[in-house]
Order: structure tokens, then C-alpha cells, then sequence
């Protein structure tokens, strides 16, 4: 019995505190008025306990106070504006009185007309965004895994994060089963949290939870980024269906995907297809990856002859297989391209220069035409005969080894990639529609690790995208890098200030010096939500490279993402949005170019390849 009637009143106790407690810690608005100190609280408890007709009556009066408080506010506020009119008469009305932005003359009308662009910036950084930790103390959070697979890189998240002034702890769970279980039992604790690091795999937990959690902790997995983009069969079919649109023949698809990647084929689907291609193409190579493979397992070549002879019922992904690779000392190499993707609908995504290169451990010629130390880059493939260090070079060693055409060749590797992200853009949006109204898993962030690769004539193509790419090495010169990739992704995702009256002033004289609408009427709340981030993001963006929006310099380079963007089929208000992200950006060169703030890499890398651009002289 005395135990039923200490949770009872602990119940009693929750009820009344789930009410006022609010209260007691919120400030109303300027005013910095407190309707219930602790001390009041502790007495209301009191006079409550046990009496349902009291706790109504706790609960009314609080809820009275609270709107005569905020009634109070609004009043003495408008007694205010207007004695500054100064003559006594009332305040103009927002329709007759045109409000133009950052004009520090016209404040009052600005404050009376809820709809100006720069009142809803304002009001949704200070509704959506944290301005401080969760607790009001300290910046928490904590790291999610499976116990098997279970944390050679923990050490390296947690120092990152601790380094910028978090408290960082570790929950490890024994399936994702249970992992799921209990995030969705304890959502308001996982909410409490600044930063939910998962270090499984994949996701850490299901789509009920990320529904739960939008717009709350900032985690770094994205809701399908598995399907869409670690997968080989899934990232091909979602750069088909991307662009095919109707009245898109299969050639034109192909062609659009050629300009940053290869055609690809998934068997047993498109197996007529792939024997009409080994008909007409009797001297090509293909290179065969089964569905599961990782690490370069199973990975074998066949000509136009042997693949018309494969298994009808296994499931592979065929691709051309490049005869004119880029060689260096005659071996075979690819790049690790190491990337931050912060939104995918719409795309915000970010290049790490840190990177490194791959060779093959053997020639590449006819006598090792099928050894796989000669035709494949794996350092898991290759590290057998040739130790990972001698394996490997750093980013800058290979753009040092081009001399004059490092720059051309990073700035299309650059742009292959941001095309790429950008395709498979319109396959997150049709997804996130079934998450409900709004879900752009607006919160989520993931690093990703890029394949790319060489032709002769030095073109980049993407071979495939890693969505949990290796971050330990045996090779110390990697491990230096990948620890300020933990470090400076740390930085860049976690940003408290207001940025408000920073991004209505490039708003201010894009309207005023760029071909757009100087009206944003358009523009809404969600767009608004993007803008404040992809500001808070520029504040250290520095030793990164803008993948999307794109850094661009010319009139050809924005030809060639409008004709992408038109054959995405996109709706007509993202194009807009797109055409002032771009506007955006060249105010971003300005600002970095004459304040030197909000500099990336990929101003300096575009100013030096483009010197004759407006932007630059």
C-alpha cells in the first residue's frame, strides 16, 4: 500500500510539474518576468497533492497568468511603438507602407508586418534553431552501436566532439532490435541529447524514430542514404530513375549519367539489355560485382562473349569496364573522396580536400589482365604484397604530381560529384513523402566516402559511393587525416550563433546587384529553415569545398546545372530556389573575396582557374 501511494504521488507530482515547471524556468519574451519561482513551485505542490479539483484549478490559473502576462507584453509594446512615431499618430499600416530590407529607418513597420522576409528569417532561427545546449548547462551527447561491431573508431568521434565542448557517452545495445526498442521507450531522452553519433553500419534506428526526431538532435545518418546511395544496384537504379523522365529514351539517360559516372545494369533485370549491348559492342570488357560484394570480394572481368553467359539467377551489377585508365608508373589508381552531406532535400553538401589515392599493387598490362592487384584499387586487396603505407598517397601529393592541371582536374572531380548528389536529390524527396507532411530529415548529416576515377584524358567518373567509409588506418599519415576530418566535421555541423541579420543582408543586395526577384514571397519557412543552416555552416567552412550549391564562376558552368536541373524535371519552385541559391553564392565570393569571411577552398580553386570572372577581378 505505501507503495502504491509513493507512485501515486509521484504521479501527482508529474502532473502538476508537467504544467508549470515550463513556466517556472521560461522568461516571457523581454519582459524577464518568472510566473512561478522554485519556491512558489515547491508550495503549489503542496497545496495540490492529492486533490484532482486543486490540480485543475493550479493548471487554469497558470494558464491565466500566462496569456495576461503575454497580453501585457503585446500592449506595453505597442504604447512603445507608438510613442516613436514621434507625432502622436498611429502607425502606419504594413499595406500602405512598403518595408524594404535592412533599412534601419523603418523598423516599426517592419515589426507590424509578420510576413516580410526578414521578420520570418528571424522568427524561424529563433523557433527552430538552438542558440545553447538542450540542458541549459553543457553540450551533451552520446554514441550508439551494436556491440559486435563495436568501436575502432569511437575514440576519434568522441575526442572531436569533446574538443569543441561536449560531454560525450556511449550506449552499446546487443541487436538493432533491442537498439530500436529502447530509443523509442526513451524518445525524450534522445531528444535531451545535442548529438546522437551512430557508429553502426547503417541507420541506428528505424523511421518511426527518425519521425520522432526531426528537427531535434543533430544525428549522423540519413534516413535511406543506404538504398540510394551505398548500395551498388540501389545508387544505379537511382541515378536512372532520377533522370529518366517521360519521353527519355534509355540512350539519353546513359548520357546524362556518362557525364560523371558509367552506365550500369542490374541483372536479372536487365539482362536483354546487356546482351544487345555485348552484340554490339564484341570487343568490350565488362567488370561484374555481385550485389553484397565489399572490399573488392568477387569482383571479377568478362568480355561481350563471357557476359552473355552468366548466371540467370544471381543478382549482379555490370558496368563498361574503363580499357584507358590514368596510370601512374603504369599502376592502376582511384581517389577516396571523403564528402559531408548536411541536407538532401533540397542539397547542401560539402567536399573534404583531405583525401587519398589507391594504386593497384601491380602493372597494369595484358599479363595481368586478370590478376585482381592489377585492376583493382582495394587496400584490402592489395596490401597482401605491398604494405598500405607504399599503397597510398595523400590528396595533395597526386594534385602536386599534375603541377599545372591539378586545378582543372580537382574542379571536375568537384563538380562530378555535386551533379551526382544532386540527381539522386529527387529520390530522397519522393521518399520523405511518405514520412508525412514536411519530414526532410532536416537534422541528419553523413559523411560518405566517393570512389573516383580516372580516364586517359584525366574526365572523372564516380565508381560508387561508401556510406560508412574506413576511418582507421595502418598508415599514419591517413590516420592524421581522417582525425581532422572528425574535428573539422565536428566544427562545421555544430554552430549555435544567430545568423539572422547576416543572411538578410545578402538577401538585401542580391535583390539589389543579381538578376532575381527582389520579392521572396515565395520563399517558405522550410527554405527559410535551409538559408539559416547553410549560414551557421559557412562560419567554418574553410578548409572545405561547396559541392552544392555550386561555387560557379562563369555563364557555362550555371548552362551546364540548368540543363541538369531541367532534365531532373524539378519542380518550378525549386528552380527558383536553386537560382537564388546561386545568386547567394556569388554574394559569398564577394564577402570572401573583399571581408574574407565565409571563405572555402572552392573561391580560391575557381578564382585561380576562372581570373577573368566578375566575381574574382
Amino acid at each position: 500500500m505505501k507503495k502504491e501511494k509513493k507512485i501515486q504521488q509521484q504521479a501527482e507530482i508529474s502532473f502538476i510539474d508537467s504544467f508549470l515547471r515550463p513556466y517556472a524556468r521560461a522568461k516571457v519574451s523581454s519582459l524577464g518576468v518568472l510566473p512561478f519561482t522554485p519556491k512558489t513551485l515547491k508550495r503549489v505542490r503542496s497545496w495540490s497533492k492529492g486533490s484532482p479539483v486543486r490540480q485543475l484549478v493550479c493548471v487554469l490559473v497558470s494558464c491565466a497568468i500566462f496569456v495576461l502576462l503575454t497580453s501585457l507584453y503585446h500592449s506595453l509594446f505597442y504604447i512603445y511603438a507608438y510613442s516613436s512615431t514621434g507625432d502622436g499618430d498611429l502607425l502606419p499600416s504594413p499595406v500602405d507602407y512598403k518595408f524594404k530590407i535592412g533599412d534601419p529607418d523603418h523598423v516599426i513597420p517592419e515589426i507590424l508586418d509578420p510576413n516580410s522576409i526578414s521578420n520570418r528569417i528571424m522568427t524561424v532561427e529563433q523557433t527552430r534553431f538552438q542558440h545553447g545546449p538542450t540542458n541549459g548547462v553543457s553540450l551533451t551527447g552520446v554514441l550508439l552501436a551494436i556491440k559486435k561491431t563495436c568501436c575502432w573508431f569511437f575514440e576519434k568521434r568522441k575526442q572531436a566532439h569533446v574538443d569543441i565542448g561536449f560531454k560525450m557517452d556511449r550506449r552499446l545495445y546487443g541487436n538493432n532490435s533491442q537498439l530500436n526498442t529502447n530509443h523509442l521507450k526513451n524518445t525524450a531522452w534522445l531528444k535531451s541529447q545535442d548529438t546522437v553519433l551512430c557508429l553502426n553500419r547503417y541507420e541506428c534506428w528505424n523511421e518511426r524514430t527518425y519521425r520522432l526526431m526531426e528537427g531535434k538532435s543533430r544525428t549522423n545518418r540519413i534516413l535511406y542514404a543506404k538504398d540510394i546511395w551505398a548500395t551498388k544496384s540501389g545508387f544505379c537504379k537511382t541515378l536512372k530513375d532520377a533522370i529518366r523522365k517521360p519521353g527519355t529514351t534509355e540512350e539519353e539517360v546513359v548520357f546524362w549519367i556518362k557525364k560523371y559516372s558509367f552506365d550500369c545494369l542490374i541483372l536479372p533485370k536487365e539482362r536483354k539489355r546487356l546482351n544487345k549491348l555485348a552484340v554490339e559492342q564484341p570487343d568490350s570488357k565488362w567488370i561484374i560485382k555481385p550485389q553484397a560484394s565489399q572490399a573488392g570480394h568477387a569482383i571479377f572481368l568478362c568480355d561481350s562473349q563471357e557476359v552473355r553467359t552468366l548466371s540467370k539467377s544471381k543478382e549482379y551489377l555490370v558496368q563498361p569496364y574503363l580499357n584507358d585508365p590514368y596510370l601512374i608508373d603504369h599502376r592502376k589508381f582511384d581517389m577516396r573522396i571523403h564528402i559531408i552531406v548536411t541536407s538532401v532535400a533540397p542539397l547542401r553538401a560539402y567536399l573534404y580536400p583531405k583525401g587519398f589515392v589507391r594504386f593497384a599493387a601491380l602493372p597494369y598490362n595484358k599479363e595481368n589482365a586478370h590478376n585482381k592487384s592489377s585492376f583493382l584499387t582495394n587496400v584490402s586487396v592489395n596490401n597482401k604484397l605491398i604494405p598500405t603505407d607504399k599503397l597510398t598517397w595523400q590528396f595533395h601529393q597526386f594534385l602536386k604530381y599534375l603541377g599545372d592541371k591539378g586545378d582543372e582536374v580537382f574542379s571536375n572531380i568537384v563538380k562530378s560529384i555535386g551533379m551526382m548528389l544532386l540527381t539522386t536529390e529527387k529520390i530522397f524527396t519522393e521518399k520523405y513523402k511518405r514520412m508525412g507532411k514536411n519530414f526532410k530529415c532536416r537534422n541528419c548529416y553523413q559523411v560518405l566516402g566517393v570512389d573516383v576515377i580516372l580516364d586517359s584524358n584525366l574526365k572523372p567518373y564516380i565508381i560508387e559511393v561508401n556510406g560508412n567509409p574506413t576511418m582507421d588506418f595502418t598508415a599514419d599519415k591517413l590516420n592524421r587525416d581522417a582525425n581532422d576530418l572528425h574535428h573539422d566535421v565536428a566544427k562545421l555541423i555544430h554552430n549555435f550563433g544567430d545568423v539572422s541579420e547576416d543572411l538578410i543582408d545578402d538577401i538585401e543586395t542580391i535583390s539589389e546587384t543579381d538578376d532575381v526577384q527582389s520579392e521572396f514571397n515565395w520563399v517558405d519557412d522550410d527554405m527559410l529553415d535551409y538559408l539559416l543552416m547553410s549560414k551557421k555552416e559557412q562560419q567554418n567552412l574553410e578548409p572545405w569545398y561547396k559541392l552544392y550549391p555550386p561555387t560557379l564562376h562563369t555563364e557555362e558552368q550555371e548552362e551546364e546545372w540548368s540543363a541538369l536541373i531541367e532534365q531532373l524535371n524539378l519542380p518550378e519552385l525549386r528552380r527558383k530556389f536553386h537560382d537564388m541559391l546561386i545568386s547567394l553564392e556569388k554574394q559569398r565570393i564577394r564577402n570572401c573575396l573583399n571581408d574574407k569571411k565565409e571563405c572555402s577552398l572552392d573561391v580560391k580553386y575557381g578564382c585561380r582557374l576562372n581570373p577573368d570572372s566578375n566575381l574574382c577581378s
